[in-house]
């Protein structure tokens, strides 16, 4: 009754932060609003910043890259295990696009790969680069991305994703210092830690899911360390 009073016979401001839609506001509105009370409710929507970019210089043997991307919104649980998917599709493992464009086919980086973070919702890709090349394979590398995103992953690639989890998932737990780190953090983010549970969550997510992940993906942050060389 103290609650149902309050909310009925006084002002209330609320302010919510976050990746709003219709549906949402709709449903917020009929919760809230009733005979004797009301709702104004004002949707103020706040632009994405621009990219960022940072160059530092200092004599080094390759120029280094970082692509920090947002993946957000990262709100679901059950997004957890499409993201770990798409991190091993962009810059995982070996067979990865990036490994194998970037750094088989075009020959621009000496290494490549890519670390999600799930709990900060964000994706990095970092390269070692030759000096003269960084600017060709910073753009190579932005323009991949942006291509991956109108083309669909096909049935094999994806097939190759989930059996290279399961395989380094299963190898993983040989290595007590793996274990006992995957223990803390399951246990810190409440996540079931069973074997059998994560294969099987993984054997279930769809490409549409990763594909939705993947269309998230802006990038926020380039990070480039290089050595200055001289004008001819």
């Amino acid at each position: 009754n103290y609650y149902n009073e309050l909310f009925e016979t006084n002002i209330i401001d609320y302010y919510i932060s976050g990746d709003l839609n219709e549906k949402y506001i709709k449903t917020f509105k009929n919760k809230f609003n009733n005979n004797e009370s009301s709702i104004d409710f004002k949707l103020n929507k706040i632009s994405k910043r621009k990219p960022k970019v940072i160059i530092e210089n200092q004599k080094t043997e390759q120029a280094i890259i970082y692509l920090g991307y947002n993946l957000n919104p990262f709100t679901h649980k059950n997004d957890y295990e499409a993201a770990v998917l798409l991190d091993l599709y962009i810059g995982g493992f070996s067979e990865s696009v990036l490994f194998k464009i970037i750094r088989e086919e075009m020959g621009l980086c000496y290494s490549i790969r890519s670390n999600l973070n799930v709990n900060k919702g964000t994706l990095v890709i970092n390269a070692g680069v030759d000096n003269k090349r960084s600017e060709e394979a910073l753009k190579a590398i932005t323009n991949l991305i942006n291509e991956l995103k109108t083309k669909e992953i096909t049935d094999e690639a994806f097939l190759v994703l989930k059996n290279n989890f399961i395989h380094s998932y299963k190898q993983s737990r040989d290595s007590q210092l793996s274990v006992v780190r995957a223990t803390y953090v399951n246990d810190k983010l409440k996540r079931v830690n069973d074997v059998d549970i994560k294969i099987k969550k993984i054997l279930k997510v769809k490409k549409q899911e990763v594909m939705k992940l993947l269309n998230m993906l802006s990038l926020d942050t380039t990070y480039i360390l290089e050595e200055k060389l001289e004008e001819n």
